[in-house]
């Protein structure tokens, strides 16, 4: 039901659907990773700055609560954000912080992108959770769009409370638990 709300409010509101959001993510995603192979000496540097390792974990609960909570400190704050500061009520708020929420969602990309296209094949198998992550930094920025055109109601609030940690809780077990 909240959901539902949710796209039919942001539908009137002209505010971009969650699947555009997402689609945005993962084509950004791909054009940093594409950037990363094509240009000369960007695997090696994006190595070094990264030094990934590639080990095996034990899965504990400790772990996937460690991921969860860091994950979700991250992506709970857009809407924090929106919901102090009304975006869709001051240029000035909006612009800010649209920024930064904006180099959140860039950053996280970025991130993930240079890595696969660094360390390729061998990552793929730490990556199962991957969809899930993307799905959570989509609603999260979903919501400050819908906050930057519209006072977000009750409903739409608790619906974006909701669905962040649980999505990340999601992520953060199958991160923990399905990776070597």
């Amino acid at each position: 039901m909240g959901a539902c709300e949710i796209t039919q409010q942001t539908r009137s509101s002209s505010a971009p659907s969650l699947a555009r959001v997402y689609t945005a993510l993962a084509m950004a995603g791909l054009l940093a990773a594409g950037l990363c192979v094509v240009i000369p000496g960007a695997r090696e540097l994006t190595k070094s700055f990264l030094q990934l390792k590639l080990s095996t974990n034990t899965p504990t609960v400790s772990a996937a609560v460690s991921i969860w909570f860091h994950n979700l400190r991250v992506l709970a704050a857009p809407l924090a954000v929106a919901v102090i500061f009304k975006p869709h009520q001051s240029r000035v708020a909006r612009f800010g912080w649209g920024v930064w929420v904006a180099a959140i969602a860039i950053i996280n990309v970025v991130t993930v992108a240079g890595a696969v296209a660094a360390y390729g094949t061998k990552l793929l198998p730490y990556l199962p959770h991957l969809p899930l992550e993307f799905l959570a930094v989509a609603v999260s920025i979903h919501a400050w769009i819908t906050a930057t055109r519209q006072q977000l109601t009750r409903t739409q609030i608790l619906t974006y409370a909701c669905w962040i940690p649980t999505i990340l809780a999601i992520a953060a077990t199958v991160e923990t638990c399905l990776t070597p």
